[in-house]
Parts: C-alpha cells; structure tokens; sequence
C-alpha cells in the first residue's frame, strides 16, 4: 500500500509541477497508466463486465450508442493489469523508473529553458550596445505637505507638452520607423529592428503562406465540386454530430434527436468533409510541437477533431488563449466575440446562434492555428525580452512601453486591448465603402504611388514596373515568394474589413476592386525594383530558380516604407492601438483615409530628414525629396483630369484651373503632414476634417436645406442628394459619393458658375 501511495504521489507531483518536460510527464502517465492501482471490489468489476456485455450486445446489433467519459473510464479498468497480479518488486521498479523519469524531465526542462535563456542574453546584449533610449521628461510631483514653485510648475507643463508630442509623434509612425528610431536611425539594420521587426516579419511571412498552402487546395476542391451554401452547411453540421461529445452538443443547442440523424453527407461533401478533416489532423504535430517547447503543456486529443485545440497557455498572459484555447470556436458554436460575421443560423425557439458553414470554421481555425504555429514561440521569446529591465534602460521607458504594447498587439493578434466603440466602427466602414467605393479620382491616383517608391529605390521602381508589365516570370515569382504583397489589401487598413461573407462585405470588395488592383500592380512594380536592387547590390544576378531570402525581406521593407501595409504588425499605434486617444474606434474615426498620408509623412520626416540630411546622406534624402514633389504634382494634376472627365460628361461648371493651381499645390503638399492638413482643408473648404463625422453632416445639410427650400426645383435637388447620400452611407452602396457628385452636376446649382478651361 505504501508503495501504491508512493507511486501515485510521484505522479500527481509530476502532473502539477512546471519543473518537468511535458513529454516526459506523458512517459509517466504511460506507465502508470497500464495498471490499476486500486483494490477493486469483486462486485465493482462485475458490474463494469455486465455494462461492457450490453454495449457490445448493442453495437453487435447495429444500434448507436452513446458512451459517456465516466463509462469509458470505467471501460479502461477492464484493459488494465490488476494490481493483485503485481508483486512488490514490480511496484518497486515501477516507483523507480518513475523517479527516475521525473529527474531526467527536470534535466531536459531545465536545458530547454537554459538554451532560450542563452539567446535572449546575447540578444539583449546586442540591444544594450545598439540601442539609443527614448525617455519622458521628469515631472517633478510634490512631497506631501509641499507646494512647487512657479519655475517648477511652469517646468512641469513643459515637460508635459513635451511629453505628449513625442509620444504623438511615435504614434503615428509605422512600426518599421519606430525600430529604426530606436535603434539611432541605422536605415533598418540595427538590433532593434532586427531582434524584433525583422524576426517578426519573417515569422509573418511564413504565416501568410502557410495558411495560403492550406486553404487554396481546400478553396479549389470546393469550387471542382461545385458546393453550395446549404451543402457547406449540412458539412458543418455533419462535422459537430460526429465529433465526440457532439450529438450532446447539439442537442443542447436545442437540435432533436431526428434533426441531428437526418443529416446524411453526399458523395460530393463527403470529399470535403474529408479533405478538410485531413488537413486540421495534418496541423496537429506543428501545433503539439510549439506547445510542447514553448509553453510545456499538451495538446489534448479530440475525437473527429475539427476543430477544437484545449488547454493552451496564455502567451504572456494576453487574449491569445481565447483565440487558441478552450474558447476556440466549434463547429455548431458561434464565436461570442463576433457572431455578426459570417454564416450563422437561430433556432426557432432558441436562443443561441450557431455557426455551420464548414468553410468558414475551417479558414478561420487555420488562419489562428498558423498564426499560432509560426508566431507563437517568436512572440512569447520577443515578449520576454521587452519585459526586463535591461531592455528598459537600454530603450527608455517610452521605448520599452511602445515595444511591449506592439508585442501585446501582436500577441492578440491584431487585435488591441484599446477601447471600441462598436457603432463607430460600423458607421466609419460604411462611410468608407460609400466615399471611396467606385470613386474614379482615388482610382486614377493610385499609380502616383510608384513615385513613392522610386523616392527609396529611384529608377528601379520604373524598371520594375517594366518587369511587371512584360513579364509573366515576374509576376510568377513574386506571386510564389512574396507573401506580404499577395496578401495585400491597398494600403490602407479599411480595405482590410471587408473579408466576411455577408452581403454588404462582398458588396464593399467590389466597390475597392479597382482600387486593390492598381494599388497592387503599383506595389508588384516597387517590389520587382527592390527585389531586383537588393539581389544586385550584393553582386548577384536575378535566378527566378533561386529566391534570395535576404532580398525578398528587405524588398518587402520597401515594399511596405513605400506604399504603405494594411497590417496590424506594421501600422502606427494611433491607427491599429488608439494611440492618439486610447480609444481604437475613435482613433480610426480621426484617421480614416490617412494610412498613406502618415506612410507618405514619415518618409519626409523620418527617412529624408532623420535618416538623410542629419546623417550627411544628402544624395538619398535629395532623391526622397524629388519623386515625393513629382508624386505630389502628379496628384494634382489627375485630380484636375478627373474633375474635367466629370464636367464634360455631365456639362457642369467648374472654377478654371489657372484660378486653382497656386491653392491645390499648396493643398497638396500641406496635406502631406499630419494634422495640419485636415486644418488647412477646414479652414480652405469648410469642411470637417473627419469624413464621417462630415459626411453626416452633409446629409443633414442637404435635408434641413431640402424643408427650407421655397422653390420646388431645389427641394427636389436638395432632398434627392441628401438621401442619396443618407441610404448609401445606411446600405454601404459602393460608389454613393461618386453618385451623389454626377447627381449634382446634373442638376446644377442655383448659383451660375463659369465654364471650365482645360488645363490639358
């Protein structure tokens, strides 16, 4: 008896200690776990018998049966040896490979972590030598019982404001700037941006193309077979009866017994069904495997896995447990957080939303799941580093507090822990869709941006446009080992939330169609020059057979300096972690259409003037300055193009250009700087500078002068635009603004204008 004890307390020590490699608390389950360890009664064992006689009765009949955990608990007994069958020598050695196991898991835990330990010294010590710290200003507090003085407290507001502007300033600079700031602008090859930027854009890149390999083979069969909606659905469906627990599950969301039976598979989805079973099991060793090193703990195993992971640690404690742990979203459950999304179905009755379409479930599950794989372990390992005071003093407090709230967003991947406000966000997409969707200026300016990239890369941009255009090699290329610009959504990170199911989300991917597109042959043209400068600066010569890595990472550099990302990992902080306010939504509210402006910005601010002109790089920050003038004129000028396209369709009058030009340069290049330029276009306009709040605005013009009106002509005009502006922006209708332009100029004002002269 007391050696039973002796075994069974090593083995619960084992089971709770964090001392102890996972595997090899698995190898001393598996010991133990081929004997049962307790005394049975006589009749215990023969009602256990009696219960496996009926269930094998049942199934030898052919009929369903449904075993639950404690039954197959108590199944297991049966398969076990006996303890009475053991002698006490057997015991003993049990207890001493036992012990034995629990030293050597110690051991390899303890390398394991002594190896990462290792690589986070020499990588903090890299960092304490190559980092330059961005500290606050010193506020000086009273002492209790103590008044400051006027040159103190005037000190203090001071160093406030001095404060807030460094920090707003970091807040609208891309991740990318913000590592190079930190590193004493060393052009994106210091220790900061390598230990932390760089490892997380590889990572990211991996990623991308994991989840790519994934789905598009799952994505083609569904299209061979030529699957519907209601098939998915019956697929999803299938998927929850099946797997274990399932039909419980169902039934709890008020399903019946004869619902849950009836769902029977077609040949057809039968395949798929299959196929994607196939490939969540094929994802199980890569997950098990981070599981294992990074966080030392396992991964249970389900029955008809798809998809359900449990049990996984928190990486530095953050979110990312609710996207990988036991509230992953199931097959037949809706994910709390965001039910809107996707296809989900009520029950009558019920109360409780359920997701079935089979596709959906799995793309999310593999897009976590790779995420998880292939940034998991490089966060937790980056998470680690930016929490230690070496780090603090080598970056400064405010670095070390920008690090750590990127690696928090990363962590939650993506997704801050700022605040939201849900309408705002609806309201902010919807007056998105309705101003840019179908806009013909925004559309016809996107290739400028190639200017942007020749500012970094010069006349390689030109030649990589040819390359684009003329070569299906080329396009081939990038397409394979580009992942960051074939994921691409425009530049700016509403293009982005338009990638669910529902009707208003396809209607809004049509409206920026034209929009993504030329944004992404403008971006593949910058990207070929890069890639090409960068295989050729080292001495080399462009193998399509032979990607150079090294120059597909500082090609997406560019890539992303020039033309700006639409992704989390790159954005300002005022953009994806409400930096600004501290509020998300009302951040992106301020920032709505702005993403490439603050890219454009910190080009000048950052890379011309930091990284150029006060590093004696006179030659790089001249070449930033010229294309940056040109992409502004260029700008000007096809706005103008466009306006006339619009006036001679439609016969409207506009102002002649001689009258405008001096006014739109200064516009333009004033609109290159943050802040000032919403200003300047209140002030020149009258205009609000935030467009949702302004295109409320306009409709509520529009219908107040629409009851006001006394003539029956400018009722009609009036109330047609302003509800023309109204249910687009209401319905998210692609193209309401660009409508609601030609209606104007159709009707006319009531105020003559001169006719237009062409400036062309």
């Amino acid at each position: 008896r007391q050696l039973v004890g002796n075994i069974n307390k090593t083995l619960d020590r084992a089971k709770e200690s964090k001392s102890i490699a996972v595997d090899y608390v698995n190898t001393i389950e598996q010991m133990v776990g081929d004997v049962d360890l307790k005394n049975r009664r006589p009749e215990t064992i023969d009602r256990i018998k009696k219960m496996k006689d009926f269930l094998d009765r049942k199934i030898a009949s052919g009929q369903d049966v449904a075993v639950t955990k404690e039954m197959l608990k108590d199944l297991n007994i049966l398969e076990k040896t006996k303890l009475e069958d053991l002698s006490n020598e057997d015991l003993n050695r049990m207890l001493k490979n036992v012990e034995q196991s629990v030293k050597l898991g110690e051991t390899k835990l303890g390398a394991l972590q002594a190896t990462r330990q290792a690589k986070q010294e020499r990588a903090l010590e890299e960092l304490k030598n190559g980092s330059v710290p961005i500290n606050s200003k010193e506020v000086k507090r009273p002492k209790v019982g103590q008044t400051l003085s006027g040159a103190d407290k005037f000190k203090n507001k001071m160093n406030e404001s001095l404060n807030t502007v460094q920090e707003k300033n970091l807040a609208i600079a891309p991740q990318d700037v913000v590592f190079d700031i930190l590193d004493g602008n060393k052009n994106y090859k210091g220790s900061n941006y390598k230990i932390f930027k760089e490892s997380i854009d590889k990572g990211y890149s991996k990623y991308l193309k994991r989840v790519d390999s994934i789905v598009e083979s799952v994505r083609q069969l569904a299209i061979e077979l030529k699957l519907n909606e209601a098939s998915l659905e019956r697929v999803g469906f299938y998927a929850a009866k099946v797997q274990k627990g399932g039909v419980e599950k169902l039934q709890g969301m008020g399903y019946t017994e004869a619902e849950i039976e009836a769902i029977k598979l077609t040949a057809d989805e039968t395949k798929l069904y299959t196929a994607l079973r196939e490939k969540l099991d094929a994802l199980r060793p890569d997950i098990q495997e981070v599981m294992r090193l990074s966080y030392n703990k396992n991964l249970d195993v389900v029955d008809d896995y798809f998809p359900f992971m449990t049990d996984f640690e928190a990486m530095n404690d953050k979110e990312l447990r609710d996207r990988f742990g036991d509230t992953v979203e199931l097959i037949g459950q809706a994910n709390r957080k965001n039910v809107e999304k996707g296809f989900t179905k009520s029950r009558t009755g019920g109360k409780q939303k359920i997701r079935l379409n089979a596709l959906e479930v799995f793309y999310n599950h593999i897009d976590n799941a790779s995420y998880l794989i292939e940034l998991g372990p490089t966060i937790k390992d980056l998470g680690d580093i930016a929490e230690t005071e070496d780090y603090g003093k080598a970056v400064g407090d405010v670095g070390q507090e920008r690090v750590r709230e990127w690696i928090d967003l990363l962590a939650r991947k993506g997704s801050s822990a700022g605040q939201r406000i849900k309408i705002i966000d609806n309201f902010r997409k919807n007056v998105g869709v309705a101003t840019l969707g179908l806009k013909l200026s925004s559309a016809l300016i996107q290739p400028t941006a190639l200017l942007d990239g020749a500012a970094m890369i010069g006349g390689r941009a030109f030649q990589g446009a040819y390359d684009i255009a003329s070569s299906r090699e080329w396009r081939q290329f990038l397409k394979e080992n580009f992942s960051e610009l074939r994921a691409r959504g425009a530049d700016d990170p509403s293009y982005l939330e338009f990638g669910g199911n529902s009707f208003q989300d396809k209607a809004g991917r049509v409206g920026f169609w034209a929009l993504r597109n030329i944004d992404l042959l403008t971006a593949s043209s910058v990207t070929a020059g890069a890639y090409r400068m960068a295989v050729e600066d080292k001495g080399g010569k462009v193998d399509f057979s032979k990607p150079d890595a090294d120059a597909i990472v500082e090609a997406q550099r560019i890539l992303r300096r020039t033309q700006g990302s639409a992704f989390a990992k790159d954005l300002p902080s005022a953009i994806s972690q409400g930096g600004l306010t501290g509020n998300v939504s009302l951040d992106k509210l301020l920032l709505q259409f702005q993403s490439f402006m603050l890219n454009r910005w910190s080009m000048i601010q950052h890379d011309m003037w930091a990284g150029g002109i006060k590093e004696g790089e006179i030659g790089k920050a001249m070449n930033i300055f010229f294309f940056l003038a040109m992409a502004n004129f260029a700008e000007i000028g096809i706005r103008r193009f466009s306006k006339e396209l619009l006036a001679n369709m439609t016969s409207e009058d506009i102002d002649d250009w001689d009258e405008t030009f001096k006014k739109e340069i200064v516009m333009n290049v004033l609109g290159n700087i943050p802040f000032i330029s919403q200003a300047t276009s209140a002030i020149s306009y009258g205009s609000i500078p935030v467009p949702a709040i302004d295109m409320s605005a306009r409709i509520i013009e529009k219908l107040n002068a629409a009851a006001k009106a006394k003539k029956q002509s400018t009722r009609d005009r009036n109330l047609m635009r302003g509800l023309t502006l109204g249910l687009g922006v209401a319905f998210r209708v692609p193209g309401t603004v660009q409508g609601e332009q030609i209606m104007r100029a159709i009707t006319g004002n009531d105020k003559d204008r001169k006719r237009t002269k062409s400036a062309f």
